[in-house]
């Protein structure tokens, strides 16, 4: 029922979060009906590495079709359903309780099960019949014919060829850094992050803009500008990474804090350094509102930040909407509000998903 595809998709990459690593996965087919009459199904299968036992792992893929939308039966017998997601095998375990049954009791007799299954493993042994899963194709009583729809990466990760570079923006006190950090150390990627303490013009800056925009402007761009040729001076690492700013910034602080003719002198020179750096695969901005970005910097007591007004906020958060309706990649808007995506597995969870799913 619904959007089939994208109801797979977003199942897979709960699975991820939840259940454990994807190794293989089958195209996606389609194929007619099973046990009454109604329009075709789609069926995959996926071989997952796990850390939950068999029931808890039931329990979680129990758990994602309520989430995305199986209702209880309302009849006897088969009926549509948005997804349905069965445990065929659970290595070579032979299991019987009132709850589940692996191996799956009638995969033998199914081709929409069969066919995915020798897609991802044509070897593996049936552990109670002994036979290979390709045998039990080829020997299936079934003759439904399967017709392939998706090619073998219809799963979403993080980190694809696609998007291999992730840059997380947003005004001061939206969690920049605190996502990165736990992007990196979940997924085992390299990050990069802007380091402002290094910056001696910037407490001055916060006491006097007007006296200290100039300087201030330039080491920014400067300490981003060698960061990122530092960072990518072998090229863009294969397993992906991630940043907590973008040297693309530089422009919307420049423009926000530089008179006129120094603005001008600035431009020429960014645009000279940076013809040649790493730009994002895909930017992730955090909006969050002012009252919430004041009581977050406030939370983190950085001295020289006290003084931030809502209005220098206010105003880079106008800078940022010009600034990213001028970015050629892809833009990935994530409003906020309060919500924790540290303190609140749900959120955090909620999160990953809307990046998996670009």
């Amino acid at each position: 029922m619904g959007d089939r595809r994208a109801t797979l998709r977003k199942a897979g990459a709960l699975l991820c979060l939840r259940a454990g690593k994807v190794l293989h996965q089958s195209p996606i087919y389609e194929s007619p009906s099973w046990g009454y009459q109604s329009q075709p199904f789609y069926n995959t299968c996926l071989l997952l590495e796990t850390h939950l036992p068999p029931q808890d792992l039931l329990d979680c893929m129990q758990n994602i079709e309520k989430e995305l939308g199986r209702q209880p039966k309302t009849r006897s017998g088969y009926e549509d359903r948005p997804l349905d997601l069965d445990l065929l095998f659970y290595g070579d375990l032979s299991i019987t309780t009132p709850s589940l049954a692996v191996p799956h009791p009638q995969l033998h007799l199914r081709n929409f099960v069969l066919q995915p299954l020798v897609a991802i493993a044509p070897e593996y042994r049936h552990p109670v019949l002994q036979q290979s899963l390709e045998t039990l194709l080829q020997e299936s009583p079934d003759t439904a014919q399967l017709k392939q729809k998706y090619p073998a990466s219809w799963v979403p990760q993080l980190f694809d060829s696609q998007k291999q570079f992730f840059v997380i923006e947003g005004n001061i006190g939206s969690g920049k850094t605190t996502l990165t950090q736990k992007l990196a150390a979940q997924f085992e990627v390299p990050a990069l992050y802007e380091n402002f303490s290094d910056n001696p013009h910037l407490p001055a800056f916060y006491e006097n803009p007007e006296a200290h925009a100039l300087a201030v402007e330039t080491h920014f761009m400067e300490d981003r500008i060698e960061a990122y040729t530092n960072f990518f001076a072998k090229g863009k690492p294969p397993q992906g990474a991630v940043a907590d700013y973008s040297f693309l910034k530089s422009i919307l602080f420049a423009e926000l804090n530089l008179n006129s003719s120094d603005y001008k002198t600035y431009i020429n020179n960014f645009r000279a350094q940076t013809a040649s750096l790493q730009a994002p695969d895909v930017l992730v901005y955090l909006h969050r509102p002012t009252t919430v970005l004041l009581a977050q910097i406030k939370a983190r007591g950085r001295s020289y930040e006290q003084g931030i007004s809502a209005k220098y906020l206010e105003q880079i958060a106008q800078q940022y909407e010009a600034f990213l309706a001028e970015l050629s990649c892809p833009v990935v808007r994530l409003d906020l509000g309060v919500a924790d995506f540290v303190g609140e597995a749900a959120v955090y969870e909620q999160l990953l998903v809307s990046l998996m799913l670009l």
